[in-house]
């Protein structure tokens, strides 16, 4: 009844909690990014998985390109990082098997765990659909599919267990927001305000908001909150740079290092 799209590159060391945690599951289709690290001997250990290679780091393109390979009338994107709890399993197999016509997708809550402690309730987002119902925009690298037809919302959440510590964070903001910049359009660049005070009081705000609620915490929370205002003062850092590129006032690429 569902198949689960699962990503995967050099994840050995947290792929067998994610896999067993789905054993439910008829058809994974792991999609492998040539890892390196073992990743693939695990989950040849599982009956059902199924290994595909797939060039892209694009995540958005591997779930949609993997998706008409999917034998099931639904689909579950996953993450390694991310575990499903025996109650969400039960849940979806009811709900997957019970939906009407008309749903399209299910909103999953999860709860986060993020530098080693637990945050409580994250967000609901669309990662269980209908065979064919969900769409990427491919306009941001971190973005969620549209879907056609109806959405509820399941009850029961799956574990996000992301991000043990910085060295882990700051990567992914690189990553991400270089992409993001090269996909933004020249009118969103040049909506971003490159003043120094500006960016500054921007980054007090996005460290303040990410802080406060979470201060309790330690030093978990002052971790998160610089290094989730440093990715928003990335993002228009390298959005004002791109535009420069395009115009031909710098180079996108240095030599060497």
């Amino acid at each position: 009844m569902i198949s689960v799209i699962l990503p995967v590159k050099n994840v050995a060391g947290i792929l067998r909690r994610c896999l067993d945690a789905v054993r439910f599951a008829d058809e994974i289709l792991l999609v492998d990014g040539n890892s390196t690290d073992g990743t693939l001997e695990i989950a040849a250990q599982y009956p059902n998985v199924r290994i595909l290679q797939h060039a892209s780091n694009d995540i958005r393109l591997l779930v949609a390109e993997t998706e008409p390979l999917a034998r099931n009338p639904w689909i579950y994107w996953l993450a390694a990082d991310e575990v499903v709890t025996p109650e969400l399993a039960q849940e979806l197999s009811q709900r997957c098997g019970d939906a009407p016509s008309d749903i399209g997708a299910f909103l999953v809550p999860c709860i986060d765990i993020l530098f080693g402690v637990e945050w409580g309730p994250g967000a609901s987002w669309p990662r269980v659909w209908r065979n064919g119902a969900a769409k990427f925009a491919f306009k941001r690298w971190h973005e969620m599919p549209v879907i056609a037809g109806r959405v509820e919302t399941l009850r029961h959440p799956y574990w996000h267990i992301s991000n043990p510590n910085i060295r882990t964070l700051v990567p992914k903001f690189l990553r991400y927001e270089y992409v993001d910049a090269q996909n933004a359009s020249d009118d969103d660049c040049l909506k971003v305000n490159d003043s120094f005070w500006y960016q500054l009081l921007r980054y007090n705000y996005y460290a303040v908001v990410h802080y406060w609620g979470k201060r309790k915490l330690g030093f978990p929370a002052t971790a998160n909150a610089l290094t989730c205002a440093f990715g928003q003062l990335l993002r228009h850092l390298l959005m004002v740079e791109e535009l420069r590129i395009r115009r031909g006032l710098t180079t996108r690429d240095t030599q060497g290092w």
